[in-house]
């Protein structure tokens, strides 16, 4: 019994000893964040009156330790100013944030700190999370901008998305969307086309008909892959002039394969009448694995173009 008491006490006397040492261990820590924080602080509001320090400012603090001070970034920008936002590189950092994590409070910074380049990935955000979709709408209501989705197009130019969750999201404003067929800036064409594959209004039909020989390549793809209408031999039709005469190989290669994943029935090359630069098109078209593509080819080896002998030797070797 006497050992146990001897162990009670050494305890009570450690413990007497270790606490006052863990509260000075503890208050030397939130020094040093209160001083770190300071420090911070005052030499990011130095950056407003002498940006020549912000390449020392930037070799001091790397992008984490920016990350982690997002808060005290924006409690100062509120204040100074928010033109030392890209200057320091926070805004690339809130971005990246956005693109990994999508979360609401990085969404609403990159929103109001760094709309210039953040905004596609905003939209991006948007659908995937579709609780934030609401604030975008809010935001490009905000902006004042005549044709706000104009705004938001052209910050992605020509970047990948998913056009029927686009749909959902801006179904509300297809009349808007429907006039960005025709804007001589070839990425709100190309937004407007995504977004009205989904749609089945005749407007939106016939704009993307038109779609088929839009200028701009990305544009003649995405309508050559995407669109879908209940005029099938048309669109059979369409296809097929595409891919014989486009001048991109982009274009043709997505519209052959989307005769021969969708179209088979209807297609047949035996009944064709090719120009010799629509055969030779097609002659970089054809399925190894196809015996109609297989004869086809046959029928050139013994051309008088020697062009499309070797594209027809190519093919068969």
């Amino acid at each position: 019994m006497g050992a146990i008491i001897d162990f009670i006490q050494n305890q009570q006397r450690w413990l007497l000893i270790g606490v006052p040492a863990l509260i000075l261990a503890l208050i030397v820590f939130i020094l040093r964040i209160v001083i770190a924080r300071a420090r911070f602080s005052r030499g990011l509001k130095v950056l407003y009156q002498d940006p020549d320090l912000v390449p020392g400012f930037k070799a001091r603090y790397s992008r984490t330790a920016l990350a982690r001070r997002s808060g005290l970034i924006e409690k100062i920008v509120r204040k100074q100013g928010q033109e030392i936002v890209p200057l320091i590189g926070v805004d690339e950092v809130w971005i990246a944030a956005l693109r990994v994590r999508k979360r609401r409070r990085d969404f609403l910074r990159v929103l109001k700190y760094a709309s210039d380049k953040g905004l596609f990935v905003c939209f991006l955000t948007s659908l995937e999370r579709k609780g934030l979709a609401p604030l975008l709408l809010k935001w490009l209501e905000d902006t004042g901008d005549f044709l706000p989705l104009h705004k938001l197009a052209l910050a992605g130019m020509g970047e990948p998305f998913n056009g029927q969750d686009a749909y959902e999201i801006f179904k509300q404003k297809l009349d808007e969307i429907r006039e960005m067929t025709g804007d001589p800036e070839w990425p709100s064409r190309y937004f407007a086309a995504k977004i009205l594959i989904y749609d089945s209004d005749d407007r939106s039909v016939r704009a993307l008909w038109d779609a088929c020989d839009d200028a701009h390549p990305l544009i003649r793809k995405t309508v050559a892959t995407e669109f879908s209408t209940g005029e099938r031999e048309k669109l059979y039709t369409r296809l097929n002039t595409l891919a014989g005469d486009d001048p991109v190989a982009e274009v043709r290669q997505a519209a052959w394969k989307r005769i021969y994943a969708e179209f088979e029935d209807l297609h047949s090359l035996g009944e064709k009448s090719l120009s010799e630069e629509q055969t030779f098109h097609l002659l970089e078209l054809l399925h190894p694995d196809s015996k109609e593509d297989e004869n086809f080819a046959l029928g050139y080896l013994s051309s008088n173009n020697l062009e499309l002998r070797f594209s027809a030797a190519r093919f068969l070797a």
